[in-house]
């Protein structure tokens, strides 16, 4: 057990000790808040409320399972720059990337290293995951002022929302009302910029919004250190050590707009990066210009009607368009080569294009017979095909000889995915929600999806809200979840199957006065885990299993100071061998402490930390350390304009040396660690920015 954690976790679990107490007597609740001001922020909390769940609106306290809701307004004032950075503030959530610099979630274990696909991504209720890889890296992108709020839930979320919401469910809110616009500077030059511009007629009900932002970041001087060819004897092929190609531009144009019951959705979003380390574990020969672009381009639908006062319907239909162009830099001109002449004669890279178009309708009925029961009844299909996909390398994939310039292949396994590959998937949801009494909600609900090319899928849930008083909560849930292969992993796997996952989770909630714990425990159970074994081939593993609990406490102190703060601790272990899941932490926490002495100017400290980091199976170097980083942040809004704000941020402010995981290289290549000492994560940085709200 990594022992380090021990003081975070008992530092958050001392306010619980007060709670058998509460559960006691919860009748001075409001006797003792005599602030009515504090009061009725008390009631807006519980008030809350979100479709996540359920798809029928319900306070967040009140849905199955432990539902997370983040506030942009208030990680913007905590400094915190992207949805990507915000999520490591969710228990249970281990922010990392990969060897690309992929944005990668894993979630109570399940995600690995390798992209975002076991997570489901909503961007204002649009499902954003692609289905190449299955990752929503552009959401995960998106600047955290163009976000009104996200909502997490921690688990299975299939029966709901259908393939890929396998160990979560990620929905962000994009910002609708108000006027504003904002500037920032950062380390090396880094710049971002945004305009939130919105018009309403509440005579007509109607409404519109402009929301765009963008960020440069150029490449830093972080350096990084040997690659496994050193190991391998080849050091003079090597381009490392060296700078880590870490540049980014992203940016996103979101559209809004209403009439009545009818509304509008339209969004792009962009990002192009760097090759950070390198797709085979070999830092590429630095080049002007970044290796990489992807971008999402879509437009939903949306028609909510009330047929009567039991009865309501919504209907949407969407097109969505995705596309990636990359310029992937594999092995070095020299490297040996199993097939004639023996090593290859240029530099092995790959420059492809791949794209792809889903169009998807979706319907739900909702009825309310009475106040005890609400159905749903929820249809949906949609239609993924490969638009367009080629490759231009030096190295024909069928027969393996080094060539001497790139030749341009179009299908087969020359290509990583297929322009002939798409499916069709059609889904349909039953859900019930009985109410026996007030305090008691039980759901119960069972989804079925059939997808073209890998069969059929049936995830039931079954759940218990208990609301022991007013300010005790009790959940108990049971849920099934699937991830279908992505197209990346059937065009280039051995009868690879879906991922299934069965969850148990009991959870608990207080709420008192001035504070708010919640603990959370879970037992997830994984089959059939689909894992990279080889550049581009995949295989399902052996069953997994996974338990964990946690702790969550807030506490408000007076009129100006909040803290919040959370603990995770995690097992896992594959069956096949025993080991745990490689890439995955027992260990996680955050503790937040804001100071607010006015209305528009905070301060805030955060601590974050990671415990340490599980090896492969055959990788015999140590596990990698625990890590504790701490991030600095103020608001300040001068009197004489108050719609003027300034804001800076230090992150990783005791420049901690911080790391990122380094798998083994493929069997090929001699299973060795990709760079020995791992890849190096974030150093201390900083951002000033200037924000004008109407």
């Amino acid at each position: 057990m990594d022992t380090r954690a021990i003081p975070f976790a008992v530092a958050l679990c001392l306010p619980l000790l007060g709670t058998t107490h509460a559960l006691a007597d919860d009748a001075p609740l409001v006797v003792a808040m005599d602030d009515q001001a504090e009061f009725q922020s008390l009631l807006n909390i519980l008030e809350e409320q979100t479709e996540i769940a359920t798809k029928t609106k319900l306070n967040a306290d009140y849905v199955p399972g432990m539902v997370t809701v983040l506030h942009g307004i208030t990680l913007e004032s905590g400094g915190v720059n992207s949805v990507w950075e915000a999520l490591r503030r969710v228990p249970g959530f281990y922010t990392s990337r990969d060897r690309t610099g992929n944005l990668v979630a894993v979630v109570r274990g399940s995600g690995g290293l390798f992209a975002s696909g076991n997570l489901k991504v909503l961007l204002d209720g649009i499902a954003m995951n692609e289905s190449s890889a299955a990752s929503a890296d552009l959401v995960f992108s998106l600047p955290i002022e163009q976000v009104e709020r996200i909502e997490v839930i921690r688990g299975p979320g299939s029966v709901v929302h259908g393939e890929f919401a396998y160990s979560g469910v990620v929905n962000v809110v994009t910002r609708k009302e108000g006027t504003r616009a904002f500037a920032g500077i950062g380390q090396g030059n880094s710049r971002r910029g945004g305009l939130l511009a919105s018009w309403q007629n509440p005579e007509q009900d109607s409404f519109l919004s402009l929301n765009m932002a963008g960020s440069i970041i150029p490449r830093g001087d972080t350096q990084i250190g040997n690659d496994w060819l050193h190991a391998a004897g080849m050091s003079v092929l090597s381009n490392a050590p060296g700078t880590l190609l870490d540049g980014k531009h992203e940016g996103a144009i979101i559209l809004n707009g209403g009439y009545r019951d009818l509304t509008l959705t339209a969004h792009w979003t962009q990002d192009a990066r760097d090759d950070f380390a390198g797709k085979s574990y070999l830092l590429p020969p630095a080049q002007d210009g970044l290796a990489s672009r992807s971008t999402n381009l879509g437009v939903q639908m949306e028609y909510q009607h009330d047929v009567s006062a039991s009865l309501q319907t919504k209907t949407m239909v969407g097109l969505r368009d995705y596309s990636n162009w990359y310029d992937a830099y594999f092995y070095p001109a020299g490297m040996p080569w199993p097939v004639a002449p023996g090593a290859l004669i240029v530099d092995t890279r790959a420059q492809g294009y791949y794209s792809e178009r889903e169009w998807r309708a979706e319907g739900d009925l909702t009825w309310n017979p009475d106040d005890q029961n609400t159905a749903l009844l929820s249809l949906s299909a949609s239609r993924i095909d490969v638009v367009d996909s080629w490759m231009d390398t030096t190295v024909d994939r069928l027969a393996q000889p080094p060539l001497a310039a790139p030749t341009h292949f179009t299908s087969g396994v020359q290509v990583p995915i297929d322009a002939a590959q798409g499916r069709t998937v059609l889904g349909i949801t039953l859900q019930e929600e009985y109410r026996p009494s007030e305090a008691m909600t039980l759901t119960g609900g069972v989804r079925y999806d059939r997808f073209s090319d890998v069969g059929g899928s049936v995830n039931p849930r079954f759940a218990a809200v208990w609301r022991l008083d007013r300010s005790n909560i009790l959940k108990v849930q049971y849920a099934e979840a699937f991830r279908p292969p992505t197209f990346l992993e059937l065009h280039n796997g051995i009868d690879v199957k879906p991922e299934t996952i069965a969850s148990i989770e009991i959870g608990y909630i207080h709420r008192g006065s001035n504070t708010t714990e919640r603990v959370t425990l879970f037992q997830n159970d994984y089959r059939d885990l689909i894992l990279e074994n080889s550049v581009f081939q995949f295989h399902n593993a052996q069953t997994a299993r996974a338990q964990g609990i946690e702790v969550e406490e807030e506490v408000t102190l007076g009129t100006s100071w909040i803290g919040k703060g959370n603990v995770s601790y995690l097992t896992t272990r594959d069956r096949a061998t025993g080991a745990a899941i490689a890439g995955t932490t027992p260990w996680l926490g955050n503790l937040i402490v804001t100071y607010t002495p006015v209305s528009g100017d905070s301060l805030e400290l955060s601590l974050h930390y990671v415990g340490t980091r599980y090896r492969e199976t055959g990788d015999s170097r140590a596990k990698l350390g625990a890590e504790t980083t701490a991030d600095l942040s103020g608001v300040w809004s001068p009197d004489l304009l108050p719609e003027l704000s300034l804001s800076g941020t230090v992150r990783n402010l005791f420049n901690v040396d911080t790391h990122i995981p380094a798998m083994l290289t493929p069997p090929a290549q001699g299973s060795l660690p990709g760079y020995p000492n791992d890849l190096p994560g974030s150093k201390r940085s900083w951002w000033l920015k200037l924000a004008y709200t109407l």
